[in-house]
């Protein structure tokens, strides 16, 4: 699959330096609020400790131009119907589900779940975490409407972690469940 020929070079310290766009100018679908919130609880649920949740836009799928440059040196690539949705990833790689989603924002306040990115530094900066962090970026739905893909970044200290490509399926019911998770980097 396309998505494992991607290798980023990433760790907490990228996700948490730097700046995004202001994400409301990206509105995303209840589904799609409803998928990232769904992980987010499977997060929580499977953490092994309190969780904190990266607010701002993770830059954790491809952009455009590290396509391009992919398609480049791989032409064969082209022609694998993955490309489409790798394209329309990279297009929402500015967009935080946290700031896009009012219902993600309420659980995590409701919760009481970390979402303070200067408070995660804090907590973050030695060898003994006493959160887990996850970084999220937004799902993406494909044509049919029937599956979502959408990249995630957890760590539970600084050498502890990692990124994985995330799939979602819709069942007969109209519910979103999870379907897999594929390695991209660890560390």
């Amino acid at each position: 699959m396309i998505q494992l020929k991607f290798f980023w070079y990433g760790s907490l310290t990228v996700l948490l330096s730097g700046c995004s766009a202001v994400d409301e100018r990206y509105p995303l679908s209840k589904p799609t609020c409803a998928i990232a919130l769904g992980y987010i609880k499977k997060f929580q649920t499977e953490a092994g400790r309190p969780i904190a949740v990266i607010v701002r836009a993770t830059h954790l799928a491809p952009s455009r131009d590290e396509i391009a440059v992919l398609l480049k040196q791989q032409p064969q690539f082209k022609r694998d119907p993955d490309i489409a949705r790798a394209l329309a990833e990279a297009d929402v790689r500015e967009v935080s589900v946290v700031r896009s989603c009012p219902e993600i924002r309420n659980w995590l306040s409701a919760e009481k779940i970390l979402h303070d990115e200067d408070r995660i530094e804090k907590l973050t900066r030695g060898d003994d975490w006493p959160v887990a962090v996850l970084a999220i970026s937004a799902p993406v739905l494909t044509k049919a409407g029937d599956r979502a893909t959408f990249y995630v970044s957890r760590y539970w200290g600084p050498l502890g972690g990692g990124i994985d490509a995330v799939h979602y399926r819709r069942d007969s019911e109209g519910l979103w469940r999870f379907e897999k998770e594929l390695m991209v980097e660890i560390s």
